[in-house]
């Protein structure tokens, strides 16, 4: 039987500050244009937020033998297609821990749903 690893990461409590913060990592912020300066404090808040929700969670800190699938699940305004900037975000924050690496050998494929959680679930699937 495949193993896997699920986690959660917190929206901010607050509707207003929510919907501000899925603005800020939404896809259509970086194609409007965001500067690379705030596109790198983007990446380095999202990774600490990742790290600590996974050591808080006390997820697995070796990774996977095998290949995976990661799936996310999330609940907020934005379309689907509108997180690849927070399922990059992810990935590239379980790479040395969960998954060895983000490239095909090691990542099979991801997939992306909504659910009725007041969070983002990560779901790493071995396969």
């Amino acid at each position: 039987m495949p193993k896997k690893t699920v986690f959660d990461i917190p929206y901010p409590a607050d509707k207003k500050a929510k919907s501000k913060w899925t603005a800020r990592f939404g896809t259509n912020a970086y194609y409007s244009g965001k500067v690379w300066q705030q596109r790198n404090k983007d990446k380095d808040y999202f990774h600490a937020l990742v790290w600590g929700e996974m050591e808080r969670q006390k997820v697995r800190k070796f990774p996977y033998e095998n290949p995976v699938i990661i799936t996310l699940f999330v609940n907020d305004r934005l379309d689907v297609d509108n997180h690849s900037i927070v399922l990059k975000y992810v990935i590239d924050s379980l790479k040395g821990r969960v998954i060895r690496d983000d490239n095909r050998t090691w990542v099979h494929g991801v997939e992306m749903y909504f659910h009725d959680e007041d969070c983002i679930r990560v779901v790493v699937r071995e396969v």
